[in-house]
């Protein structure tokens, strides 16, 4: 059973199927008339090659994938920030000299009242990259666009 807040001036409900039929109907129509424009905005404002592309494989190119740069864009434009909590205890193990045969980077996406909206995981093997101990960069890459 859902919990009601039955006062017009606030339309509060703990679950969207409680709330009047009207103001549901007229959420519905904002969200989908906001979700409409921001596709809208995507489309006129990422690049291809740039902010997404194909990625070349053995088997041919890849659908078209969401790069760094466009999800850094999508989420300025809706005030949503990036964040690497576990960064800093991959760094100290590496400054420690224990170098792993992964490198993973947890990311979590914030709004502007610190509440996480997703999170993802990225990892880069060592041994792909041969030894290369410079992956937090592409760790940190795969971590952002989990979420989208």
């Amino acid at each position: 059973m859902a919990i009601v807040i039955d006062d017009e001036s606030t339309n509060l409900a703990i679950n969207p199927l409680d709330t009047p039929t009207t103001v549901f109907k007229n959420d519905l129509a904002r969200r989908s008339e906001n979700r409409q424009l921001l596709l809208n905005w995507i489309r006129s404002s990422l690049k291809e090659g740039i902010d997404y592309g194909s990625i070349p494989t053995k088997r041919g190119p890849s659908k078209p994938s969401l790069f760094k740069p466009g999800a850094e864009k999508i989420c300025g434009m809706l005030g949503i920030t990036v964040h690497f909590p576990s960064l800093k205890e991959t760094e100290q193990a590496f400054l420690q000299g224990l170098i792993p045969e992964y490198v993973m980077v947890r990311c979590e996406l914030k709004n502007i009242h610190g509440q996480t909206l997703a999170d993802g995981v990225g990892a880069r093997s060592l041994k792909q990259d041969y030894g290369d101990i410079n992956k937090f960069k592409m760790a940190e890459k795969s971590a952002i666009l989990i979420p989208y």
